[in-house]
C-alpha cells in the first residue's frame, strides 16, 4: 500500500494522469489498460483514447513508433509500409496496407505522422489520414509521460468511415487499436532484451527528427 501511495503522489504532476478517475488511475496501476469511449453526434464510430502503463522509457517507445517500417513485424494485419515522403526531419507521410475482416479488400491509406516538440522527457507523435479506402477523415496521437521510472501512455484516435455500413465493424476496429498499443509495449520490451542495437538505432534516428 505505501508503493502504491508513493506511486500516486510521484504521479499527481503527469497532465494525462490527472485527466483521469481514481478508479482509473487504480485500474492502470494494477497493469490493465483503461479504454474511454467517447460518441460524436452524427458519426457512427466513437473517439477512442486508451491509458496504459509500461515498463520502459518515453524515448523508448518513442523511438519504436516512430520506425514506422517496423509495424509489419508486430502490427497483427500490418501488410506493407511504403514511405513516400519525409518533407521534413520531423513528418514523415507513408503509405498502409492493413488486412481487414469479413472478406473485406485490404485497406489502403496513406498518413502523414509528425514528431512533436514537448518539454524533455515527453513525447508526442500525431497522424492525419491523407488518403484511404474506408476513411473519409482520421487523426489520432500518441503521448507519452514519463511516470515513476515507466511510462504513462495515451493513444488517442477518431475515424470518419465513409458509410454507416461501418458501424458493423465498431467492435472489430476498437479491438484492433486496443491490440495494437500492447503490441507497441511488447515490441519495446523485446527490443529491450533481445535487440539493443536496433533499439539504440531508432533513438538516435527519433532524436534526429527532433534535431538534437
Amino acid at each position: 500500500m505505501l508503493c502504491a501511495s508513493l506511486s500516486f503522489t510521484c504521479a499527481s504532476a503527469i497532465p494525462s494522469w490527472e485527466e483521469l478517475s481514481a478508479k482509473q488511475q487504480a485500474q492502470l496501476s494494477s497493469g490493465k489498460a483503461v479504454v474511454i469511449e467517447e460518441d460524436v453526434p452524427g458519426e457512427p464510430w466513437p473517439i477512442l483514447t486508451i491509458y496504459q502503463i509500461a515498463n520502459c522509457s518515453p524515448e523508448e517507445i518513442a523511438g519504436v513508433f516512430w520506425d514506422s517500417e517496423l509495424d509489419t513485424k508486430y502490427l497483427t494485419g500490418c501488410r506493407s509500409v511504403r514511405f513516400v515522403e519525409r518533407p521534413t526531419p520531423s513528418v514523415q507521410v507513408a503509405e498502409f496496407t492493413l488486412k481487414m475482416p469479413f472478406f473485406l479488400p485490404d485497406e489502403v491509406y496513406t498518413s502523414r505522422i509528425e514528431l512533436i516538440p514537448q518539454t524533455p522527457g515527453r513525447y508526442k507523435i500525431t497522424w492525419r489520414i491523407l488518403e484511404s479506402r474506408y476513411a473519409k477523415s482520421c487523426n489520432g496521437s500518441v503521448l507519452l509521460e514519463p511516470l515513476s521510472g515507466k511510462t504513462l501512455i495515451r493513444y488517442r484516435n477518431f475515424m470518419a468511415p465513409h458509410n454507416r455500413v461501418a458501424v458493423l465493424m465498431r467492435s472489430p476496429a476498437k479491438d484492433r487499436v486496443v491490440e495494437s498499443v500492447q503490441a507497441l509495449v511488447n515490441q519495446v520490451e523485446k527490443e529491450k532484451r533481445e535487440s539493443p542495437q536496433l533499439m539504440s538505432q531508432q533513438q538516435k534516428d527519433l532524436m534526429r527528427a527532433l534535431g538534437k
